[in-house]
């Protein structure tokens, strides 16, 4: 199970945390990963984020320092 989703919707890119609460939208999949990245920085232990593309891809968030 995942605890982030991250898929298109026209052409904005939505985040979702692991209830399907909006983190937020974004205006490119790097905008929404950057996002990620401060999500998963600010509860300071992995995540794990499902990424819609051309199929699922399942990929591993470790927080790191800015």
């Amino acid at each position: 199970m995942s605890d982030m989703t991250l898929f298109p919707v026209g052409a904005r890119w939505v985040l979702l945390d692991e209830r399907a609460f909006e983190i937020g939208q974004y205006d490119s999949q790097r905008q929404a990963l950057e996002a990620a990245g401060d999500y998963v920085r600010r509860l300071a232990e992995p995540r794990y984020i499902m990424i819609r593309e051309d199929e699922w891809k399942e990929r591993l968030l470790r927080p790191s320092r800015r």
